[in-house]
């Protein structure tokens, strides 16, 4: 069953409610956690916020990820958060995009012993390397996916060795090595683009107001004192850049 929650705001200049997700299995930390009110995310702190200047209402689904994204394709839910360099060509057509919100940076990530051995995409090609399922990765034609159900898991794996490289988006990774106390390096970068609001593409004429409502935050400090709360644990991060 989809547990809906309605978010209302006062004086919201638009008719629509747009329709969004919570991550009802947790897996995408930290930009969504489920175990701890207070701290619940990078996007559902910022979520409000955003919409909140932009006078738009909005209400919560409670559905894991990969059924999220299915559920936009089906006009189930109206946005999600993205990085437009991780959709294909086909996709980008279906949906209209704000302007970005933060950079966001995907790398090749590693124990620290293997950190030299990965500052060159193409040394993974051909090996085993710890990806999430359902997650797209442009070239994993090229190397061997061991794909686990979240970014959790994929660390764990690390830690164990079941393999020496594994590909992750980096504020998920520097969450999960503070969380497991694993140790990682940042190695080649795999995808590097930024952060926007995907809407289903009926919703182009709620684009302008939104964007001047990130613009508003950017100004304002907002955001980024959103992403340092949830990104500083940098004490057990090795980074070879």
């Amino acid at each position: 069953m989809i547990i809906i929650i309605l978010t209302p705001f006062c004086h919201a200049q638009h008719s629509q409610t747009l329709r969004g997700n919570r991550d009802i299995e947790g897996t995408w930390v930290p930009f969504d956690i489920t175990d701890d009110p207070n701290n619940p995310g990078i996007f559902i702190e910022l979520t409000p916020l955003l919409f909140q200047r932009a006078k738009i209402d909005f209400v919560y689904s409670y559905m894991p990820t990969k059924r999220a994204v299915k559920a936009l394709y089906a006009d189930e839910l109206d946005f999600d958060f993205v990085n437009p360099d991780w959709l294909s060509p086909d996709d980008k057509e279906r949906f209209v995009f704000s302007d970005a919100l933060f950079q966001i940076s995907e790398y090749f990530i590693s124990l620290p012993v293997h950190a030299k051995s990965y500052l060159q995409a193409s040394s993974a090609y051909g090996k085993p390397v710890g990806t999430v399922s359902g997650y797209y990765y442009y070239d994993d034609e090229h190397f061997k996916r061991v794909d686990f159900r979240s970014e959790s898991e994929v660390i764990l794996g690390l830690a164990k060795k079941r393999y020496d490289v594994a590909i992750m988006e980096q504020f998920a990774a520097r969450y999960w090595s503070a969380k497991h106390h694993v140790p990682i390096s940042l190695g080649s970068i795999h995808t590097q683009g930024y952060m926007v609001m995907r809407l289903r593409a009926e919703y182009s004429h709620l684009v302008p107001d939104i964007n001047k409502a990130i613009n508003s935050l950017k100004q304002n400090g907002e955001i980024q004192r959103i992403l340092l709360h949830y990104t500083n644990h940098q004490d057990r991060l090795s980074s070879y850049e």
